[in-house]
């Protein structure tokens, strides 16, 4: 069975405190994260930066810090299998974002929300858990080093 990869960022403010950018989506009551289909030959973060400037009109290298782990950029990932039954894996940068975004058509609207807001909000239980651990992630001291 063919997988199908999308890539994208989990954005996060903290002012006053941990917040999470979620994108509302055309379907009623759903909520996702800017992320979208890997293309031919790109590697996930070519993947994530162009759907995070596709969808948010933000550019990695001005607009966002993001989260590294002894020098490296961190990753999360999770895999799971789609109400069509196709076998997806989604993988997600992390960083730290204090402006609004610039939504595309593709969304209807964008809302930054505290960790357990997020997880309500969010469709899939292995959306949850991946944010719970992003959530652990960021509330380190040591995330941008």
């Amino acid at each position: 069975m063919e997988q199908e990869i999308s890539c994208g960022f989990v954005l996060y403010n903290n002012s006053p405190e941990i917040s999470f950018l979620l994108l509302k989506h055309p379907n009623p009551g759903e909520w996702e994260f800017p992320k979208g289909h890997q293309e031919n030959s790109e590697t996930y973060y070519e993947t994530a930066k162009r759907e995070l400037f596709e969808e948010v009109n933000f550019n990695v290298d001005k607009d966002i810090i993001i989260a590294k782990e002894e020098g490296q950029l961190k990753i999360f990932t999770y895999e799971y299998k789609a109400p069509s039954g196709s076998l997806r894996k989604m993988v997600l940068f992390v960083g730290l974002c204090n402006k609004n975004p610039i939504i595309s058509s593709e969304h209807r609207g964008f809302a930054w929300f505290k960790f357990e807001e997020a997880k309500k909000l969010l469709k899939f239980p292995e959306v949850c858990g991946c944010l719970e651990e992003i959530y652990n992630f960021v509330t380190d001291s040591n995330i941008l080093e």
